[in-house]
């Protein structure tokens, strides 16, 4: 069994096209420093908070969980 070594979270709201670009940063980074890893994918959607008043928009969040386990 592989151990745990660190998590890592990329959540971006509203752009798909920006959630692939800073999990491709993410990405890139952990594989220059040779890291074993998985990424586990989600989203979701959740209201926005306007001028402190909540507004029902369902803005949805694209999320990647980085698990990085030990060589």
């Amino acid at each position: 069994m592989k151990r745990i070594v660190d998590t890592k979270l990329v959540s971006v709201r509203e752009s798909k096209e920006d959630f692939q670009i800073e999990l491709n940063k993410m990405v890139e980074k952990l594989n220059k420093e040779n890291l074993v890893f998985d990424i586990q994918f989600s989203t979701n959607t959740e209201d926005r908070v306007i001028e402190k008043r909540y507004v029902d928009v369902n803005v949805t969040v694209y999320n990647a969980l980085i698990t990085i386990y030990d060589k």
